[in-house]
């Protein structure tokens, strides 16, 4: 599940699975760089510490994570609706 709303001065990005969830232990370390449970089919661990700062430091929003095992996992991504990119200013035009 994929929403995107306004609240108040705020854009609130929700993503939702129902994939297998996480435990509590790995709940708490997927900020962390280089935190990974995929080692062996590639992964890096960079992936949600990246998207965490990007949140925080250049949105100046949050990134929560709220998981039960077998239950999935949501998402919930909000910042300030003023620190939006300007898509012409991204993309290099002026």
């Amino acid at each position: 599940m994929l929403a995107v709303s306004r609240d108040a001065d705020d854009i609130v990005i929700n993503f939702s699975d129902n994939g297998k969830g996480m435990d509590a232990q790995t709940k708490s370390k997927i900020f962390e760089p280089f935190f990974t449970t995929a080692r062996e089919s590639g992964g890096t661990g960079l992936g949600l510490f990246v998207c965490h700062n990007l949140a925080t430091a250049e949105l100046k929003g949050s990134l929560r994570c709220a998981s039960t095992p077998a239950q999935g996992t949501h998402f919930t991504l909000r910042y300030p609706a003023t620190a939006a990119p300007n898509v012409a200013t991204a993309q290099g035009e002026a």
